[in-house]
């Protein structure tokens, strides 16, 4: 059976619905925070990987080169494994090089 009769509430039963209500609008801020902070984690993360790849070639930029070749050396070293020559002659300056004449090429 429905209770549809109105009633009243007593001195206890409104503080206790004050109580849920503070704590109801606690855990909805809170959530709301945990949104706020995960789309800014998203956003953070996108423009990191924009900061390491050149926006004209969509390559590794100079920045990014050097976290990869770091991360490459690191995971080489923890692994025992020997990096190849080849990869640790590639150069900076190469790259950087190459861009530059890329961008001249796109200019003309």
């Amino acid at each position: 059976m429905h209770d549809t009769a109105p009633r009243e509430l007593t001195a206890s039963e409104r503080e206790a619905m004050r109580d849920f209500q503070q704590l109801f609008e606690a855990l909805f801020v809170a959530h709301q925070l945990r949104m706020d902070a995960a789309w800014l984690q998203e956003v953070l993360g996108q423009a990191e990987r924009r900061a390491l790849i050149d926006p004209l070639t969509q390559l590794w930029n100079r920045q990014g080169l050097r976290a990869m070749l770091t991360a490459r050396c690191s995971r080489a070293e923890r692994e025992a494994l020997q990096w190849l020559s080849s990869t640790a002659t590639l150069t900076i300056s190469s790259a950087s090089t190459m861009n530059t004449a890329m961008r001249r090429a796109i200019r003309c």
